[in-house]
Formats: C-alpha cells, sequence, structure tokens
C-alpha cells in the first residue's frame, strides 16, 4: 500500500488492521508546501493516496486464502480511498463479525429492494463519510488553518471571530 502522511491513508490502514489483512507500507512524506511528493505519481498516475495494491489469491477447503500457485493473476492496482474501503469490506467483510451486516432479505436475493434496513444504512454510512461528511472536515481544516493576517479579504470574515 502506497501511504501519504496526514491523508485518508489512515483510514484504509485502519481498515486493513480491523480485516486482519496482511500488508506492507510505502509511506511517502508531503512536502513542506503540504502536497503529496512527485514520486507519488510514479506509483500511480492521479498522484495521490491512498493506493492499494491486491495480489488475488486462491482459497483452499479450509476457507483461508493462499496466494495463487497456478498462473497468477497480475494485481489489482486500486485508487480512491472510498472505492478501496468498498472494495475491501466486499471481499473480506466477513473477517470481521458485525463489521458488515446481511445484505439480502430471505428469498429475496438479488432483487432491487431486497436488502436489509440493516445493510442499506451500512452502504449509506459507508459512502455518506467520502460524499457529504469529508468535504465538511476538509473545509473546515483549510479555513481554521488559515492566518488571519494572510486571508485575502473575502475570507477574512471566515477566518475572524
Amino acid at each position: 500500500m502506497a501511504a501519504l502522511n496526514n491523508s485518508r491513508s489512515q483510514n484504509t490502514l485502519w481498515l486493513l488492521e480491523e480485516l486482519r489483512i496482511p500488508y506492507t507500507v510505502q509511506t511517502f512524506r508531503r512536502e513542506p508546501s503540504r502536497l503529496a511528493p512527485p514520486e507519488l505519481a510514479d506509483v500511480h498516475p492521479l498522484g495521490k493516496a491512498p493506493i492499494l495494491e491486491i495480489t488475488p489469491t486462491v482459497a483452499d477447503s479450509a476457507g483461508t486464502s493462499t496466494p495463487a500457485t497456478t498462473a497468477p493473476a497480475p494485481p489489482i492496482r486500486l485508487a480512491e480511498s472510498g472505492y478501496i474501503t468498498q472494495y475491501l469490506v466486499d471481499h473480506f467483510g466477513h473477517r470481521s463479525p458485525g463489521l458488515v451486516p446481511p445484505r439480502w432479505k430471505p428469498g429475496q436475493e438479488g432483487r432491487v429492494g431486497g436488502e436489509t434496513e440493516a445493510y442499506v444504512r451500512f452502504q449509506y454510512l459507508l459512502h455518506y463519510v467520502e460524499g457529504s461528511f469529508f468535504p465538511v472536515i476538509v473545509q473546515y481544516l483549510l479555513i481554521s488553518g488559515m492566518s488571519f493576517c494572510h486571508s485575502p479579504p473575502p475570507l477574512l470574515s471566515l477566518t475572524t471571530a
């Protein structure tokens, strides 16, 4: 996993721990300008983190996963923290009982509207963080981090008490 300090990478690392997925981390440090270092673009064209690379595995008869031994598939490289979270929960959520509620009501498997209320709420909250909540956090961090004397006139009313 490619991780950038002070980024959403910490959320992905936390989820990897919760799901008991072994991982290695390649850490990148922000520049003094607070931007990601240019080397991160060597890992993924977006030059952002987190980037998660997953080696496909084969489940054995005991249900444990082992690296593929016949014609190994190329690693899967995922970007964007929301997508990484969704992918990990979909494929490994069963490793942490209680993390993911049952998806389908009995007899409603695969039908539109057949999901349990708990699953619908779980999906909503999973995406709420990235879609609605996180932009508010970022806005707060940006505004609260501004120096009063260096704020442009349109932002002075936002950065002063």
